[in-house]
């Protein structure tokens, strides 16, 4: 049986992000680990060029750009562009 407290992903507020939108198929990462995972596996560096497909609420985002060449995202929910545009003004091209 499994608790909520063992779920890896959860809704998230509105206060910390903003919900997903089911009719584009959204989902947010949120778990740490899984994210650590991610970044390790990928074994990025400062000469790689990188294409983020819907990047959302930035999870992935925050630790790959600092770590590679240039970084560019894909977006297609509008609110969700804007938010990216005010956390990443350098380094980082959204789409």
């Amino acid at each position: 049986i499994m608790t909520p407290s063992h779920h890896r992903f959860r809704k998230p507020s509105s206060q910390d992000h903003p919900r997903p939108k089911k009719s584009l198929g959204q989902n947010f990462l949120i778990d740490r680990s899984v994210i650590g995972r991610i970044i390790e596996a990928c074994s990025f560096s400062k000469e790689d060029a990188v294409l983020e497909i819907g990047p959302g609420t930035a999870a992935l985002t925050r630790e790959i750009a600092p770590r590679v060449g240039s970084l560019t995202v894909v977006e297609t929910d509008r609110s969700l562009v804007e938010r990216l545009e005010k956390e990443f003004n350098d380094g980082v091209t959204i789409i």
